[in-house]
């Protein structure tokens, strides 16, 4: 008798091992699914954070219009996904054709920086100006349309 309840101690003991041993690889499987989500949850809030700031440029074509050298440049600025992907000169009849050449280097720059705040070319300061002042007219449009 004392070896059959030795036995089943034997089993008890086994079985309680087993039910423990279950119990603890349970609780580590419900931590690692609690990290991981939480991992997910910080990854996505950090990519929400890191995400490019919205446009303040609604897309389109807009036209602008401001005092150049010899009268009034007339620019064509396009926006597509909220950048600036275009900007033409539509007129400017009254400009020095040579100073006015020198100044739409600033063109580029408008491009490149997202803004008609860019320095103006020396030498044709006054043609820069009247293409700088004639994108922020065109992009003044373009944010008044995007807040509506």
């Amino acid at each position: 008798m004392q070896v059959f309840a030795v036995k089943i101690i034997n089993i008890m003991l086994a079985v309680s091992l087993v039910c423990t041993y279950n119990a603890v690889v349970n609780d580590r499987k419900e931590q690692e699914t609690a990290a991981r989500q939480k991992l997910a949850e910080q990854q996505a809030q950090a990519a929400e954070e890191n995400a490019a700031p919205a446009s303040p440029y609604a897309d389109g074509t807009y036209t602008g219009e401001a005092q150049g050298y010899g009268g009034p440049v007339k620019m064509e600025v396009t926006i597509e996904h909220g950048q600036i992907t275009d900007c033409t000169v539509l007129s400017a009849e009254k400009e020095d054709t040579a100073y006015f050449d020198a100044a739409q280097g600033v063109i580029d720059e408008v491009l490149d920086e997202q803004t008609a705040e860019v320095d103006t070319v020396s030498g044709a300061t006054f043609s820069s100006r009247g293409i700088l002042g004639a994108v922020e007219d065109a992009l003044e449009q373009a944010k008044a349309v995007q807040h509506e």
